[in-house]
């Protein structure tokens, strides 16, 4: 602020599934999902951007094999493509057209879960003499991460699932005899336009063991990155696995954090993953025999300054 000057201004645009378009924390739920048609004000030529897609659905744990023994878990959703304090330009009084991603879903007992949607941004210009629509998740770039279930074996032990992540791939299987499954890691991590783009993938599921007396592997563990996530998670550990007395259950994959979004925990043997928290994260693999979590939304905010 200059003294007898203008008054510098901060807004803060979100658009949130569920919600609709909330400008300086006033809610217009024409529509609550979108896509939304939103219009620069005059004298703005320049936003930060914070866009997140889907985070995927956690997979679902194996059923108990043919030998009747063994079921392995299901491995984490990956977390959304984000792109973090992303600076963009913009043609005052220009419409943009925003598509926030819906979150993928848990898969059901041998089954992957979902990818997560797209989100995207029409119209903004990456360099202001190249206008662009900046699509961040499935159908560009990289793809929103998803869990994959965990496998059944009529062999010594049962896989657990592959961790979900772009592309599809992630983490190790879990080891064979009951081994642990492989920890999530950092698929992509990289500064663009001023900001950061970043994606996860999840943990993989722990397998079972070829004893059905014997407990199963863990989940594995979530990697942690220094965001807001990393610091209300309360537990970073893969579930654990378990056994019936007569069939050896591997514990499910944790799903992947994000900027905004906590991954859903992994469930033990025989119980369901845990839903993501927040926007973007993954779903948290089944526990064998279970269902996987869900993922969540993507998220976007625009942020702009104006003078009064």
């Amino acid at each position: 602020m200059i003294i007898g000057g203008n008054v510098l201004r901060q807004h803060i645009v979100e658009f949130i599934r569920g919600t609709g378009i909330k400008t300086d924390g006033v809610v217009n739920a024409t529509s609550v999902n979108g896509p939304w048609t939103w219009v620069v004000p005059d004298g703005v030529a320049q936003l930060q951007v914070i866009l997140i897609a889907g985070g995927g659905g956690g997979g679902g744990g194996g059923s108990t094999s043919i030998g009747g023994t063994i079921s392995a878990g299901g491995g984490g959703g990956g977390s959304f493509v984000g792109a973090y304090n992303l600076t963009c330009f913009v043609v005052p009084r220009t419409s943009l057209t925003v598509t926030v991603g819906a979150k993928g879903t848990g898969g059901a007992i041998d089954a992957w879960g979902t990818a997560g949607g797209s989100s995207s941004i029409s119209n903004l210009l990456l360099n202001p003499s190249e206008a662009s629509t900046l699509t961040i998740g499935v159908t560009s770039w990289y793809y929103a991460g998803f869990g994959q279930n965990g496998s059944t074996s009529t062999t010594a032990s049962a896989a657990g699932g592959v961790a979900g992540g772009t592309n599809a791939v992630g983490g190790p299987n879990g080891a064979t005899s009951g081994g642990n499954g492989g920890s999530s890691n950092i698929n992509y991590n990289m500064g663009i336009s001023g900001g950061t783009m970043i994606a996860m993938t999840g943990s993989a599921g722990g397998s079972g063991n070829a004893s059905g007396s014997v407990a199963g592997g863990n989940g594995g563990n979530r990697t942690t990155i220094n965001t807001i996530a990393s610091h209300i998670n309360t537990n970073y550990l893969g579930s654990s696995g378990n056994t019936t007395g007569t069939i050896s259950r591997g514990g499910g994959g944790s799903g992947a954090h994000g900027f905004m979004g906590v991954g859903g925990a992994g469930g033990v043997g025989g119980s369901a993953g845990s839903a993501a928290i927040g926007y973007g994260g993954g779903g948290g693999g089944g526990g064998a025999g279970a269902a996987g979590g869900n993922g969540a939304d993507g998220y976007i905010m625009l942020m702009y300054w104006s003078a009064d």
